[in-house]
């Protein structure tokens, strides 16, 4: 017997009124409430009355209630000021690098300008004359040098003859614009210097100096000639190239020497050459301006530097790190400048030329 199901339909389900488009009531009554706070503390503020009598009465209630025994007078309230002075005190000043080299030269000044008479030091000054006679024989019989004994030390004086003009030009000479003959002169000196212990000393007695002598000029001409003496030997075997050009003094260092190939980390061979410059620029009083130079091809990409200013830049602040950070010169006596490729020496179209383009310059420049 089968049993008959009837399905019966719901009513329909009335949809939800639309919301309101206003806000709730709620928030206007809180907006009420709060504003009517602020207005309470606001009011009471304004009717609080600050009294430094009773301030000084809740001081002392408190302290008998805290059971403070007796008062210390204050002589100085304790201040950030009084608590730096108390805690650390001036350290004492140590003589730095230059202030002892200083001192030893104004200590050996005396010594130098009192000449010894003493029959040793007649030896070796004869000594050294008869191998700065040896090493300049050719120079002597031209009439180039004059070679003398003063105050027991060797004077080598050149003379006007030609010595110091330009091969370019012998007719016109700027003042201190020396040829290779004159260098070799100083190279000469250098090496007898070096095989004696007796002093010997340079002196310019051409009319091209003299003529145009000023403080200046002579300072310039004076410390090149310093620069000559003491970097002959790095000089002779070509690992710098030393020129003056008006008042400064430029030494030309190649930078395939110094760096890897787009890098402006210091090579071992070239620390060692930066210590000799060091040595010979400590005692000169000069702004030092150390200038990176590279030719004109293009970094390769994804390197360190993002082009040729860059690396010029990266190797002239190496090189001027590495004399402040040896204590050769200081901070205020030397700043950096970079070329790139805008200031080249040589062709950039031939390998050897782009070689010549890559270099460091230090330029010193005496006062």
């Amino acid at each position: 017997m089968s049993k008959k199901i009837e399905i019966k339909e719901l009513p329909p389900v009335e949809d939800c009124p639309p919301c309101p488009t206003v806000a709730p009531l709620y928030l206007g009554t809180f907006a009420d409430m709060a504003i009517l706070l602020m207005a309470f503390f606001v009011i009471l503020l304004a009717l609080a009355v600050f009294s430094p009598e009773k301030l000084q009465t809740m001081d002392s209630v408190a302290a008998s209630i805290s059971g403070v025994q007796r008062e210390i007078e204050v002589f100085q309230e304790a201040t950030a000021e009084n608590l730096v002075m108390e805690q650390f005190r001036s350290a004492r000043v140590e003589p730095t690098v230059y202030d002892i080299i200083e001192e030893e030269r104004s200590e050996q000044r005396p010594r130098d300008a009192d000449p010894d008479t003493s029959p040793a030091r007649s030896t070796e000054a004869t000594n050294a004359l008869e191998l700065v006679q040896q090493r300049l024989a050719s120079q002597i019989a031209e009439g180039k040098v004059e070679t003398r004994i003063e105050e027991n030390r060797v004077v080598v004086e050149l003379l006007d003859t030609g010595a110091g003009q330009s091969e370019s030009d012998s007719s016109v000479a700027e003042p201190g614009q020396l040829d290779r003959e004159f260098i070799e002169i100083f190279l000469q000196v250098a090496t007898a210097q070096s095989e004696t212990s007796g002093l010997i000393e340079v002196i310019d007695g051409t009319e091209l100096i003299e003529a145009s002598e000023t403080r200046a000029v002579d300072t310039v001409a004076r410390t090149y000639r310093d620069v000559l003496l003491a970097l002959s030997n790095e000089i002779s075997s070509g690992q710098v190239n030393v020129s003056r050009e008006g008042d400064e003094i430029i030494i030309r260092i190649p930078g395939d020497r110094s760096f890897s190939s787009g890098s402006a980390r210091l090579r071992p061979n070239f620390r060692s050459l930066l210590e000799s410059i060091g040595d010979m620029l400590l005692p000169i009083p000069a702004i030092t301006r150390v200038e990176g130079h590279t030719d004109n091809v293009p970094l390769s990409f994804g390197g360190r530097y993002g082009d040729n200013w860059d690396l010029s830049s990266a190797r002239a602040a190496s090189v001027a790190e590495f004399f402040l950070d040896e204590l050769y010169l200081r901070p205020g006596d030397i700043y950096i400048m970079a070329f790139a490729d805008s200031v080249p020496v040589a062709t950039n179209e031939t390998v050897e030329g782009r070689a010549l383009n890559r270099r460091i310059d230090i330029v010193v420049s005496p006062f």
